[in-house]
């Protein structure tokens, strides 16, 4: 009888998970319906409600749309959240320092950590979309993604310009964490995601930065020393998946030395492009020396998080990887 009551419930939590899911996406689209996408008297809560994250599958194609909370809400049907895209913006100045950001003490997931530029997310149902098609991935053109990062640096740093950044889509990173540091072993939040790193450089005249309070705390420019000496003092708290980035010498130790052939400074064309005007339209440039952008753009680098924040899920991508 035990067994019986064990192999029903099962089933029912899945319909019961779904049905939640389910409903998650209409309040968000009847959200929509009477509004555009804006920052204004909404709180973190209203966010993770209303704003429709793209569900992929392993290999980045979407499934469909369930709200941020739904995405990374973590329970016993889904131990390490719903997978779903989102994107990291690197921004870096003249000099080639790094531009980062303090997550502000009252974000729901991951407060007070520093990180890198800027992290969210494409959303369904935005005008100008948001979801990329996968030519557009392979392309490296990635329109979808660029709206994105231009809305929010808006929304989180006050980041607005003449003309959108030019962003460099570099590659794509499938990683997920458990935000075990604020509430525990048992939290019941975390972060699984397809992530779109966007590199971009500080463009002529300059730009101002002023942080959203309710989203960032404070910036600084780094270069790779100071990021080094930040990552040794024990006083900081950093995201998960920005010290997997800025350590490992596959991701941003690389970019950065070949920071100038990817993302040239203001005025000066990336190694290997056409002149301005010459460029066949909705391609993405060549990279100079060391960088296969094509072989990057489709590939999907995948890693588990720190013990630290794997909560009670343990190792995934790292030990199929092995296998």
């Amino acid at each position: 009888m035990i067994a019986a009551v064990v192999m029903t419930a099962r089933p029912f939590r899945a319909a019961k998970a779904k049905g939640v899911a389910r409903a998650n996406r209409c309040r968000a689209v009847a959200w929509r319906r009477h509004a555009a996408w804006t920052a204004d008297g909404r709180s973190q809560q209203d966010f993770m409600e209303s704003d429709l994250c793209v569900v992929v599958d392993e290999a980045d194609q979407p499934l469909e749309a369930q709200s941020k909370k739904a995405c990374h809400t973590i329970n016993l049907q889904q131990p390490r959240g719903v997978l779903h895209r989102a994107f990291s913006v690197f921004l870096f100045d003249d000099a080639g320092r790094l531009l980062l950001q303090q997550r502000a003490g009252d974000k729901i997931t991951f407060p007070n950590v520093w990180t890198n530029t800027c992290c969210s997310h494409q959303l369904e149902d935005m005008t100008p979309r948001e979801v990329d098609t996968e030519p557009e991935v392979l392309s490296g053109s990635i329109p979808g993604s660029r709206n994105a990062a231009t809305r929010k640096l808006r929304h989180e740093l006050g980041i607005e310009t003449p003309a959108p950044l030019d962003f460099r889509f570099v590659t794509r990173l499938h990683y997920w964490a458990i935000d075990t540091k604020t509430h525990g072993v048992d939290s019941p939040w975390g972060e699984h995601e397809v992530d779109y790193i966007l590199l971009a450089r500080v463009p002529e005249g300059g730009l101002d930065v002023e942080p959203n309070l309710e989203e960032v705390q404070a910036v600084r420019y780094v270069t790779p020393a100071d990021l080094e000496g930040m990552l040794a003092d024990e006083a900081n708290l950093w995201s998960p998946w920005f010290r997997i980035v800025a350590t490992d010498p596959r991701f941003l130790p690389r970019w950065w030395e070949s920071l100038d052939a990817l993302v040239p400074r203001a005025g000066e064309a990336p190694a290997g492009e056409a002149p301005a005007g010459e460029a066949p339209a909705g391609e993405a440039p060549a990279a100079g020396p060391g960088f296969d952008l094509e072989a990057e753009h489709a590939k999907i680098y995948r890693m588990d998080p720190d013990a630290a924040f794997q909560g009670k899920a343990g190792p995934w991508l790292n030990e199929r990887q092995k296998a």
